[in-house]
């Protein structure tokens, strides 16, 4: 059976129809059985007797235990220690710092080419705000928050990919996603030339999705250190206006300056971010 064995198969069938194929199976042994009797010519009575004994027969079978239960939860509690453990984790660190450092190397160039202009409203005692973000959410809208982080150069604000667009084994079309949320021109072709971009910071991080339980994108995260509870809010909308919801709990001083900041970025200049 290609590999499955008759316990496998039947571990997928629902109690209700393992009880439908045994009287299938118990009519039609003793239907074969009227037949090699010779007994060729059965009458609606002796159909029912035959129902009702296959009835009665298939109420006292019993399926055979699952032996591998056990094992499999044994093996399911096993790798997700092992995912969970430091050692793990430190070893998907270590990649991701391998991706930045050898895959990455050139985006990330020109991300961290220009420092934040004018950090003089924004507090020096930063906290991370994570910006959870995926290939789903349209790129105008990604490109929104970029120029926003860009105008207020709010380096605090990091937008976070769970993976790799495509899968690993593809790394362009990442490098492509990427590109172009960062390019201000929109008809500016990288792979030609070099286009201008905005000054924000893009990370690839799963466990930072599975630390927060991000299930939805894209989602603004707020904690002010590791003990306190993080604040999360989901939608799309512009950054100013997700902070606000969040400043209007949390009430910190850190976040009314960035705010200020996201406004003043959004009038720069006398126009609206794209």
């Amino acid at each position: 059976m290609d590999g499955l064995s008759k316990t496998g198969v039947l571990r997928f069938l629902d109690r209700g129809s393992m009880m439908k194929i045994k009287t299938l199976l118990l009519i039609s042994l003793l239907f074969a059985g009227n037949s090699f009797a010779g007994d060729t010519s059965l009458t609606m009575p002796d159909i029912n007797a035959v129902l009702k004994q296959a009835e009665g027969k298939a109420s006292v079978l019993k399926l055979p235990k699952n032996q591998h239960e056990k094992a499999a939860q044994e093996a399911a509690k096993a790798l997700t220690d092992k995912f969970q453990s430091p050692e793990y984790q430190a070893k998907i660190r270590q990649e991701q710092q391998r991706l930045q450092r050898d895959v990455f190397k050139d985006v990330l160039a020109q991300v961290k080419a220009n420092e934040p202009r004018d950090k003089s409203n924004i507090n020096s005692k930063q906290n991370t705000i994570y910006l959870f973000i995926s290939s789903s959410v349209p790129i105008s809208t990604l490109s929104s928050y970029a120029a926003m982080i860009d105008h207020a150069s709010a380096a605090q604000i990091v937008m976070v990919l769970r993976g790799f667009v495509s899968g690993m084994k593809k790394v362009k079309p990442t490098m492509d996603f990427i590109g172009e949320i960062l390019k201000k021109d929109k008809s500016c072709d990288i792979a030609q030339k070099k286009c201008a971009t905005y000054q924000a910071n893009i990370q690839i991080d799963p466990t930072l999705f599975q630390k927060f339980a991000i299930e939805r994108v894209p989602t603004l995260v707020f904690q002010k250190n590791k003990q306190s509870e993080p604040m999360l809010i989901q939608g799309d909308a512009s950054l100013d206006y997700l902070l606000e919801r969040i400043n209007r709990e949390v009430k910190e001083k850190e976040l009314d300056n960035l705010i200020a900041a996201l406004h003043g970025g959004i009038n720069s200049g006398g126009k609206d971010v794209e």
